[in-house]
């Protein structure tokens, strides 16, 4: 990922729950080129206020590294953001996963 993209990213992360206005096609550009250790440190590493949108595109469809955003109970406004995103072939996986982790079946069909 090239410097620019980086300080973009971080910028778009740094904006926080108050800042609606996510670049989508930045986040999925910029996570995609990510491998799942550097995704699951991020989510360790990342301000819990940051956008939902970023934790949400973190996660994508894999189960253990949604684990590791359940775990991080600071983070919790965005515990249930990867389940938001209807197109995710892995959501039945993530689901198990937010249930395993103390989420009712209301909170995740609720999403």
């Amino acid at each position: 990922m090239s410097d620019a993209t980086n300080e973009e990213l971080m910028a778009q992360v740094l904006k926080g729950l108050d800042e609606p206005s996510v670049d989508e096609e930045l986040l999925t550009v910029a996570t995609d080129s990510l491998d799942s250790n550097d995704r699951r440190a991020l989510i360790r590493a990342i301000p819990v206020d940051a956008n939902p949108n970023f934790f949400r595109h973190l996660v994508g469809d894999e189960p253990e590294t949604y684990a590791v955003l359940l775990r991080r109970q600071a983070a919790k406004e965005a515990h249930l953001a990867p389940l938001r995103w209807p197109h995710s072939a892995g959501r039945e996986a993530l689901a198990r996963e937010a249930i395993k982790h103390g989420y009712s079946r209301r909170d995740v069909d609720g999403c």
